[in-house]
């Protein structure tokens, strides 16, 4: 029983870390959903280009330009407003905290 378990258990293991892998590539194009806290409130539109820079569009227009590092365990964006924190993929939804800069906004899109 135990030699049937090992490999069906490593490929749960192995599907569930492939579905949390990003790349610039996947995330390329629109995301739409919204911010809530400080600053700019309301509908907003995430557009991304192949190299992860990306551009936050509110219902006035842009709000921000930025860059998203993709990293091993943890993914990071900046932005020309001065925020910085933490971006988690979770199924077709993508959330962004700020985590660095005072954690007063959260940002969750999803792709168009």
């Amino acid at each position: 029983m135990k030699k049937t378990l090992a490999p069906i258990f490593l490929i749960l293991c192995s599907s569930t870390t492939l579905a949390q892998d990003i790349s610039c590539k996947d995330l390329e194009g629109d995301w739409v959903g919204s911010k809530v806290g400080a600053g700019y409130t309301g509908a907003l539109t995430i557009r991304f280009d192949a190299n992860c820079a990306y551009e936050w569009i509110g219902t006035s227009g842009r709000v921000t330009l930025g860059k998203l590092q993709i990293k091993e365990k943890k993914h990071w964006y900046t932005n020309q407003a001065g925020s910085r924190g933490e971006v988690t993929k979770t199924g077709n939804e993508l959330r962004w905290v700020n985590t660095w800069t005072g954690g007063n906004y959260e940002v969750k899109v999803t792709k168009k």
